[in-house]
């Protein structure tokens, strides 16, 4: 099984988490997680979909270490800005 984490969840993490949901358009089995600075975006998703919310501020190194430590895919939906600290911090883990 696949570990995926969806960093951001507006409109685009949304998107992104209802598309991995939809087993014609993502068969398989994953262990899908969708993480936002703001819990109740998260939780708002999470819920719709049936997956799990966690709370992740991108800038803070160590807590997204912690959050995308053991994924196996990592889907970067916050804002460009943020593009480089997050893939740096994929390549540590």
């Amino acid at each position: 099984m696949k570990k995926i984490v969806i960093l951001g969840a507006g409109l685009q993490g949304g998107i992104v988490a209802t598309d991995l949901c939809d087993p014609e358009l993502s068969p398989g089995e994953k262990d899908l997680s969708i993480c936002d600075y703001d819990f109740r975006k998260a939780k708002e998703v999470a819920d719709r979909l049936g997956i799990t919310a966690l709370r992740c501020d991108v800038t803070d190194h160590d807590e997204l270490l912690r959050i995308i430590k053991g994924s196996d895919v990592v889907i970067n939906c916050v804002q460009y800005n943020w593009n480089i600290d997050i893939m740096r911090a994929c390549l540590i883990v």
